[in-house]
């Protein structure tokens, strides 16, 4: 009858296990982006500016969050890495804050031009070039406020 040693079955494991689950995912490159979003000439205090990639079969998302300055950064895969290089749409989604405890108002109400909330009628645009180290994209908002 074969024996089991206990002890070099878990050392054994526990070697597997390390190998196995080290942090060699190779992410696709990006590149830092950030900028100033304005909105009739003033910065946009709030909101989010989401980058969507023109091609959906290339390329990922990138989203980044406004700040009271109206400045933002982008993340693809965690905080400020960037965004993959290739063309993008942008949309730009800013929201009064709305009562959380009623359905129709608790995700907020738009602020901007119903255009902007969408990438593909916001009529704003991006190329981020492979070779660029830093790229700052300033997005120019413009038109009447939501009521």
């Amino acid at each position: 009858m074969m024996q089991i040693h206990v002890p070099t079955i878990l050392v054994v494991f526990s070697l597997v296990h390390a190998v196995g689950c080290g942090n060699s995912v190779e992410r696709p490159k990006t590149v830092p982006v950030s900028g100033k979003v304005t909105w009739n000439g003033a910065p946009l205090s709030m909101g989010r500016v989401q980058f969507v990639p023109s091609d959906s079969k290339k390329g990922r998302p990138a989203v980044g969050d406004i700040n009271q300055e109206g400045h933002y950064t982008l993340m693809t895969f965690q905080a400020n890495d960037g965004v993959m290089p290739g063309n993008y749409k942008i949309f730009v989604d800013a929201r009064k804050e709305g009562d959380p405890n009623n359905l129709k108002t608790k995700g907020g109400f738009p602020i901007l031009p119903q255009k902007y909330y969408d990438a593909n009628k916001s009529g704003l645009t991006a190329f981020i070039e492979d070779s660029a180290k830093n790229k700052v994209v300033d997005i120019v908002l413009d038109g009447k406020r939501k009521k």
